[in-house]
């Protein structure tokens, strides 16, 4: 895996050739025999992308786009972009982990078969069958640009704006505004801003975040991202958009 700009052509054949080719393999017999379906095994990486995961998006998306282009009355092809599941030969306990965290829950394997048998009567080409934690992975996934699909999935449960719950200890945002001479505001803001950036960060405090770096840049990665929306939350008392550090990607923003 690694950045798109990083892929070497072996990284890229290395995944191109058991999915890419060996879908067009399997039509080529498929399309000899009186099959009545071909079941294509995709994945929600087509759909929503993965960090470091570009060559198996793509790969995945060739599969779905075969589905579209194949499917017709009298022969049936599929494509299922499949989430995790709980039986994942090839994925690490550390793999699997991130999975999770990043809200793609294991699904038990009889449930998704079951999910495939009932899909084979549907008239669709293309469906995805995923557990997901949507209150996790659509903010992770909304941390660094704006994802058109997920915006069409509905709202958080939680509204932007709306008050949350204040931390049992930690600043309170508000009585710091408040309690500032009028001509220091913004600088106190700003200070409070790059102390809760440094401290996700883990930066030395001998190593300032500059006001006007990009976050990103900075090395914060989605992860990070959340959890410095969820400390700015808890000392403004307010729910705040999970496209915060897309929106204002850097202290000053």
């Amino acid at each position: 895996s690694g950045a798109i700009v990083e892929l070497g052509a072996d990284q890229i054949r290395s995944m191109l050739r058991p999915k890419v080719a060996g879908t067009l393999a399997l039509e080529r017999l498929a399309a000899a025999s009186a099959l009545d379906f071909t079941v294509l095994f995709s994945s929600t990486t087509a759909l929503l992308g993965a960090a470091g995961f570009a060559h198996y998006a793509a790969a995945n998306a060739f599969l779905d786009a075969t589905a579209h282009a194949l499917d017709r009355p009298g022969r049936r092809v599929i494509a299922i972009d499949w989430g995790t599941w709980d039986a994942m030969r090839l994925a690490s306990a550390d793999s699997q982990r991130g999975y999770r965290a990043s809200g793609l829950r294991p699904m038990p394997a009889d449930e998704a078969l079951d999910a495939m048998e009932r899909l084979l009567a549907d008239p669709a080409a293309q469906t995805a069958v995923a557990r997901i934690d949507w209150q996790v992975l659509r903010p992770l996934h909304e941390s660094r640009r704006a994802r058109p699909l997920l915006a069409r999935l509905g709202n958080e449960a939680v509204a932007a704006g709306a008050p949350v719950a204040s931390a049992a200890a930690g600043p309170d945002l508000a009585a710091l505004h408040a309690a500032a001479q009028p001509d220091s505001r913004e600088q106190v803001l700003l200070d409070f801003v790059l102390a809760e950036i440094a401290a996700v960060l883990g930066r030395d405090p001998g190593d300032p975040v500059p006001p006007a770096a990009g976050l990103f840049e900075l090395g914060m990665d989605s992860l990070m991202s959340m959890e410095l929306k969820r400390r700015l939350e808890r000392a403004a008392g307010r729910k705040l958009p999970s496209t915060l550090t897309f929106n204002h990607p850097s202290a000053a923003a």
